[in-house]
């Protein structure tokens, strides 16, 4: 067990959550590798904004029972089950999903999340954008190594704030939704033709495909200074040279991520 100020890291335990229950100022707790019991006594934790799963297994009581945690933001589930997850949707501050590698669970069966802020969701298997629509109201959408038939749902999410997506869509068409998004900072995707990015003026940090490249003089007078090369890891890239090269034409410092 790992405490540091208003979160606590609980790793390779079994984990009874009565004794967690009067820590009355945790703001975060989060699970590595534990069997959890008496889940439900999280909601006597009024602090209590984020949760976290990573590789646990549940006992006598599951996600359900935290339907009246009272200040519930967030939570993360990864590679695990996560039955019951859409069952919390009345939960009035949860508003932030991370979801990767999970089991028995469907992005559809967050319907009823109609006011979601953020959504992280890692699938290889998830490639319809169908459901995506229905969050209208999300400020950040990472879809990680998703592959999607097209991007049209983007057009349904003007209040985008932050999006990525590593892989290319099927059909980019629906890219051009992305000069309607006034918020719109952070994009990361294989982009080719850069100049995509030409309205979008609060962009900050912009995905660019691998190969094929072009259109940088779009980002002339821009506020991009990150870039992420798609597909590649940082610096890894045969074309990362190149790129780099004619980003500095248009941008005093551009600096390159990773995922």
């Amino acid at each position: 067990m790992e405490e540091v100020n208003d979160s606590l890291i609980v790793k390779r335990e079994n984990a009874d959550c009565k004794k967690y229950a009067e820590m009355a100022g945790l703001n975060e707790l989060i699970f590595h590798d534990c069997h959890i019991e008496n889940l439900g006594a999280l909601v006597k934790m009024p602090q209590l904004k984020v949760l976290g799963f990573a590789r646990c297994t549940f006992g006598n009581e599951r996600l359900p029972v935290l339907e009246g945690a009272p200040a519930l933001a967030r939570i993360n589930l990864h590679s695990m089950d996560a039955a019951g997850l859409e069952e919390l949707h009345n939960i009035r501050n949860l508003k932030r999903l991370g979801l990767w590698n999970v089991t028995n669970f469907q992005l559809g069966n967050l319907a009823l999340y109609e006011n979601l802020f953020t959504l992280e969701f890692d699938d290889r298997n998830f490639n319809s954008g169908d459901v995506i629509c229905r969050f209208v109201n999300l400020k950040k959408l990472y879809l990680y190594h998703s592959v999607m038939d097209n991007l049209d749902f983007l057009k349904m999410l003007p209040k985008l704030h932050k999006f990525m997506l590593q892989e290319a869509a099927g059909n980019e068409d629906g890219l051009t939704a992305i000069s309607g998004m006034a918020n719109l900072k952070e994009f990361i995707y294989p982009v080719k033709d850069l100049s995509v990015y030409k309205d979008c003026r609060k962009i900050e940090e912009i995905g660019i495909a691998s190969s094929g490249v072009h259109g940088f003089e779009a980002l002339e007078g821009s506020n991009v200074n990150g870039f992420t090369i798609c597909g590649t890891e940082r610096g890894n890239s045969r074309y990362h040279n190149e790129i780099l090269e004619n980003l500095r034409k248009y941008i005093k410092h551009p600096y390159s991520y990773s995922y």
